[in-house]
C-alpha cells in the first residue's frame, strides 16, 4: 500500500489558499463591503457548514472580526476539502487510466 501525497491535492490547496487570502484581505479593506465572505463560503460549500458553526462558536468565546475568522477557518477546512478532492481525482485517474501512472 503506497502512501503518497497527492500533487493535485496540494496544488488545489495552494490555489484555494491564495484565493481565500486575497478575498479576505480585500474584504478587510472594505472593497467589497463584506460580500467577499459570501464568495468564500460558496467556494467551500460542504466545508462552509463547519466553518459557519465554528465561526459562531469561536465568536461567542472571544470577539474576532468575521473578516479575519472566516478566511482563517476556510483556509484550514476548505484546504482539507480541496486536498481530498484532488486526492480523489488522482486515485480515480490512476485506477481507470493505467497509462497515466
Amino acid at each position: 500500500m503506497e502512501k503518497k501525497i497527492s500533487k493535485l491535492g496540494l496544488w488545489l490547496v495552494v490555489i484555494h489558499s491564495v484565493i481565500v487570502i486575497t478575498i479576505g484581505y480585500r474584504d478587510s479593506l472594505n472593497f467589497s463591503g463584506g460580500f467577499g465572505l459570501t464568495a468564500i463560503l460558496v467556494m467551500d460549500i460542504p466545508a462552509s457548514l463547519l466553518i459557519v458553526f465554528l465561526s459562531d462558536f469561536i465568536d461567542n468565546i472571544c470577539k474576532i472580526p468575521p473578516y479575519i475568522l472566516t478566511p482563517a477557518l476556510s483556509v484550514i477546512f476548505g484546504g482539507l476539502q480541496w486536498y481530498y478532492i484532488g486526492w480523489t481525482i488522482s486515485r480515480l485517474k490512476r485506477r481507470f487510466f493505467t497509462s497515466f501512472k
